[in-house]
Order: structure tokens, then sequence, then C-alpha cells
């Protein structure tokens, strides 16, 4: 069942990942204004308080600037960790939504065909 609030947007920035056993090298699968998927080779349990550090864009924040945001792990698989963010759209997340939102107004409209039944 689907808890994440918002749109999950694909990225592929490096992220750090201090848990409460040290901290870890993760990748950012996609996130939104509730949470992320980071792949990480590391199990972590279900509801262990964690922190993930992110990159800000300089949307809204400073460019290239790190910035801590705390979470808790609300599952966890061999591919790695889904968190909730401990604060509903954390300024960096926002930062990294709207860095995509306009990334996907300026692209070209992709072209679908759509096969008709007769």
């Amino acid at each position: 069942m689907e808890h994440r609030l918002g749109r999950r947007i694909p990225n592929r920035q490096t992220a750090r990942l201090e848990t409460p056993s040290g901290v870890a090298n993760a990748q950012i699968i996609d996130l939104s204004v509730s949470g992320a998927f980071l792949r990480t080779p590391h199990q972590l349990p279900t509801h262990a308080l964690v922190r993930v550090r992110l990159r800000c864009t300089g949307a809204g924040s400073l460019p290239g600037a790190w910035r801590w945001v705390d979470a808790r792990v609300v599952r966890s698989d061999i591919l790695g960790v889904g968190v909730e963010w401990s604060d509903f759209a954390p300024a960096v997340v926002l930062d990294l939504v709207m860095e995509a939102d306009g990334a996907l107004a300026s692209a070209p409209p992709v072209r679908q065909q759509v096969a008709l039944r007769r």
C-alpha cells in the first residue's frame, strides 16, 4: 500500500545516510515531499531514526551546500530503505522537487502511441 504523499521524483543524487551504527553512502532512487527511497547495501530496521545528507540545488538554498534531514525508516529490503522525513517537505527536498518540476516543464512532451480497437 502506498503511503508516501506527493509525486515521486526520480533523482540519482548521492547522499549520506547517518544510522545508529555509523555513516554510509547511499543513492537516492526517488524522493517526494514526504520521503525517499535510498539504495544502500545496509539493512536497517523499520522505525530506525536516521539522518540523510542531501545536496542543495540552488532553487531556494545555497547552491552546492549539504543539508542534513532527519527521517525514520518505514521500509527496508535488499535494494535499500524507504524513509519518511521527520518534518514534512524539508527545504532542501523542496529545492530538489522544484528543480525537477522545472526540468520536466522545459522538457519536450513525450508522445505516446495508443492502439485503438475496432
